[in-house]
């Protein structure tokens, strides 16, 4: 009975363990998406970039019969005008950046600038997750560990 009860508990961990590292991460947080705003901007060299503490949910329509986006709008201050960097919700990809000046005729970003923050890529949902797992592993390591020691034999160990 008790190595019957043992092996369910190691089974039991080991299943916890896979389900947790099989699920996909949650989406990320609007304050999330601020700091994610904030490192491609400095990704870019822009330390001076003002990234406002809000960010708003909306959704971009790629077109071309494409599924819409989930996305934070961000705005950053820049000398000369505001940018609005887009980020996915799902996993804080950018998806759109607005580099216009205010009347339009400019942009405010060098080319090499704008492609450093399209290409700027970090999902903070996705470190929660690992870390959160990890946790589980250890936690499932604990487990298994008692799980051993409850289904050894007493005689074996005197």
């Amino acid at each position: 009975m008790r190595r019957s009860a043992a092996l369910l508990l190691g089974l039991v961990a080991i299943a916890l363990v896979g389900v947790a590292w099989l699920q996909r991460p949650d989406h990320i947080t609007a304050g999330e998406a601020v700091r994610a705003a904030t490192g491609a901007f400095r990704a870019a060299g822009l330390e001076d970039a003002s990234v406002e503490l809000r960010a708003v949910a909306d959704t971009y329509d790629p077109g071309d019969e494409q599924p819409q986006i989930e996305v934070w709008k961000t705005n950053a201050t820049l000398e000369g005008g505001t940018v609005e960097l887009w980020l996915s919700r799902e996993d804080g990809e950018p998806v759109f950046l607005d580099d216009r000046t205010p009347d339009g005729a400019a942009q405010l970003l060098t080319d090499d600038q704008f492609r450093e923050i399209g290409d700027h890529f970090e999902n903070p949902a996705l470190g929660r997750q690992v870390r959160r797992n990890l946790l589980v592993t250890l936690a499932a390591g604990l487990i298994l560990g008692m799980a051993v020691l409850l289904g050894v034999d007493r005689q074996v160990l005197r």
